[in-house]
């Protein structure tokens, strides 16, 4: 497989807009930031028209390798040799033979799961019942309280130790008030649910990070925020969304306001950075 370079870029994001497989992280992080200079950025190698896989500057495996040959996986196991890997995201069978690799084979994971896939097309978005609902931006004067939201979900679902996301969460709460790609839920002057799109793409957007504390669980408050944040989306002309459910409580909400599964994601999060060797 072959480095993919600066002047490669616009036939690499067609190719990955016409072979999307698992998540979009790939081609929304190539499109967005580029080879190198941003945590999120991804050093490619690629495999002619078959198969392609990403490294993101802070280490997480973005592979798309439906395709790939024997030889095309002998050769990413080459380039990866002696890099970092804290994670990787994808078609599980594709995971499942990253996870193999020398160094990460039998490494500890704080997060090792195969949630189940949904799509949507967004003229088919079923409304929930919202009275005495808003969606708005996060202000200021909300940045910590949702860094603690942020936290405890880094925690819960990502399986995170406390010390360690609490400053990951306030730096990625930044980032997204700064970005403008995630929303809070409000009841009255009460914060309900969290929700945002953690990849976009030209008309189309994939949603990630969706909370509500346990003690406002159970009242359809997750469903009415993602489905608020995707009408906005829509009358900005998103055509369609993805997500993943990290249980059967999210699936259940997001088959109400229309999703229907489309495959199952791999997740994996290393409890501490290995190197492939």
């Amino acid at each position: 497989m072959t480095p993919l370079e600066q002047d490669d870029i616009p036939d690499a994001l067609d190719w990955l807009s016409r072979n999307r497989q698992g998540t979009i992280f790939l081609e929304a992080n190539l499109r967005k930031f580029g080879l190198s200079g941003d945590p999120y950025s991804v050093r490619i190698w690629r495999a002619g028209t078959r198969a392609m896989a990403g490294l993101t500057e802070a280490g997480v495996l973005l592979p798309q390798m439906t395709d790939a040959t024997e030889d095309d996986w002998h050769a990413l196991a080459q380039r990866l040799k002696g890099r970092t890997v804290t994670g990787m995201n994808g078609v599980p069978s594709q995971i499942a033979r990253l996870r193999d690799l020398p160094g990460l084979a039998g490494a500890k994971a704080s997060l090792d799961e195969v949630e189940p896939g949904f799509s949507l097309e967004l003229s088919d978005l079923v409304m929930p019942r919202a009275d005495g609902l808003r969606l708005a931006p996060i202000r200021a004067e909300d940045a910590a309280a949702m860094a603690a939201w942020r936290a405890a979900y880094m925690v819960e679902i990502l399986g995170q130790d406390m010390a360690a996301a609490e400053p990951e969460a306030a730096r990625q709460v930044a980032r997204y008030r700064a970005e403008g790609s995630h929303r809070i839920l409000w009841q009255e002057d009460t914060p309900v649910a969290f929700t945002g799109f953690n990849a976009r793409l030209p008309g189309l957007v994939q949603i990630g990070g969706v909370y509500t504390p346990p003690d406002l669980r159970g009242r359809g408050f997750a469903r009415a925020a993602v489905a608020l944040h995707l009408a906005e989306a829509r009358a900005a002309g998103t055509r369609t969304a993805r997500l993943f459910a990290a249980s059967d409580s999210a699936a259940r909400a997001y088959r109400a306001i229309g999703f229907q599964r489309a495959g199952d994601v791999a997740l994996v999060m290393f409890a501490e950075p290995r190197a492939v060797s």
